[in-house]
């Protein structure tokens, strides 16, 4: 597997906020260090610096990046190791399962000036107040986008040749089952695993689904309207690779978290991955993949059943974009909103001790390893 995979925990989507938390490393991992503090407490830079350490030491490492924030860190894992080190703060709030036997609480308040804090109270007080505000926001025009994308996606829904696309999935699962059947690596220990690889941030959508599938692996990029049935495909197919045993990560939909973004078989070396426009916010890079096979589901719409709803189509695509980028602006507003808490909070920060502490968190994860 790729050295260093880029992906996300949790996600702004059009039922709030969801997350996956329980999916960085299983509830029985080999050790959990929870780190709990305020905005700017460090946390972020304490996971990256002890993420980049160890890729120099030369261990897989994932980067868990925040939807709220893309330059900060919900999390780092090392996945061959089972071993985590998370935020734990809302959110997404993080509780001990085994306490002392895998999950150790690592209380970055310890370092602050509480008495700089006391005199910065009303501030803080009123900007946690307007984050929320924002965050509810965002939350709300990113419902109204689903009404509207479900809109969107019944034009095509009506369109859609019923039979070639079955073809085409039944072309998917024949790949499936025969890879199945000789799989290139044994059964993995962990069965399944729910994430993100894309989110909607303050930044708009960022997508890393380029680097959680391997430049040898087998895979299907699956482009078309709202509406083709990628979602509904890559569903079909989870439900197959359950029947036949194979583990597999699920990247779940950043806007509709029910749904499918991508399915990557670790062990027979294949991805499928939806590559809706919208999703990609445009042509996805695959420089070092060898092995990229495009379907094009806009090829079996009936172009005739479409063509009266042209001018709807366009206009929910218009009105659905309008909806995003609102939902897009309040999350940049929550996150100023969220800059100027941790300027609060980082100058009452004793730096030696927040450093001496990494150092020591870096090395009980070594003792692990």
């Amino acid at each position: 597997m790729t050295r260093i995979r880029h992906l996300f925990p949790g996600g702004n989507t059009c039922n709030g906020f969801h997350s996956f938390y329980e999916f960085i490393v299983p509830n029985q991992a080999r050790l959990k260090l929870v780190l709990k503090g305020g905005p700017g407490v460090g946390k972020s830079t304490l996971m990256k610096k002890l993420g980049e350490e160890f890729i120099d030491l030369g261990y897989r490492v994932e980067f868990h990046w925040c939807s709220s924030d893309n330059e900060s860190l919900d999390a780092i894992a090392l996945p061959d190791y089972d071993i985590a080190v998370v935020d734990g703060t809302a959110p997404h709030v993080v509780d001990p399962r085994f306490p002392g036997a895998v999950d150790e609480i690592v209380n970055l308040g310890d370092f602050w000036d509480k008495e700089h804090l006391q005199g910065n109270r009303e501030e803080i007080i009123a900007a946690t107040s307007l984050n929320s505000r924002y965050f509810a926001l965002a939350y709300n025009r990113l419902r109204e986008a689903k009404v509207i994308y479900d809109e969107w996606a019944s034009y095509y829904e009506e369109a859609l040749d019923k039979r070639a696309w079955q073809e085409l999935a039944n072309h998917l699962i024949k790949k499936l089952v025969n890879a199945a059947e000789k799989p290139s690596k044994p059964l993995a220990r962990r069965r399944c695993r729910h994430l993100f690889a894309a989110a909607i941030t303050p930044e708009g959508l960022v997508n890393y689904i380029t680097s959680l599938v391997n430049p040898d692996f087998r895979t299907y990029l699956l482009k078309g309207s709202p509406g083709t049935g990628t979602d509904k495909l890559l569903g079909v197919l989870k439900t197959v690779g359950e029947c036949t045993g194979l583990a597999h990560e699920c990247y779940h939909h950043p806007f509709v978290p029910d749904r499918i973004q991508a399915l990557i078989f670790p062990e027979i070396r294949m991805a499928v991955v939806d590559e809706t426009p919208w999703l990609t916010r445009a042509e996805l890079f695959w420089p070092d993949h060898r092995d990229i096979r495009s379907m094009h589901l806009d090829e079996i719409v009936e172009l005739s059943s479409l063509s009266p709803f042209q001018a709807d189509i366009a206009d929910c695509q218009k009105r659905f974009a309008c909806c995003l980028a609102t939902a897009v602006n309040h999350l940049k507003q929550a996150k100023t909103v969220h800059d100027r808490l941790e300027s609060y909070y980082t100058p009452a920060m004793n730096i030696d001790e927040l450093e001496a502490k990494r150092e020591e968190l870096k090395q009980m994860i070594l003792r692990y390893l």
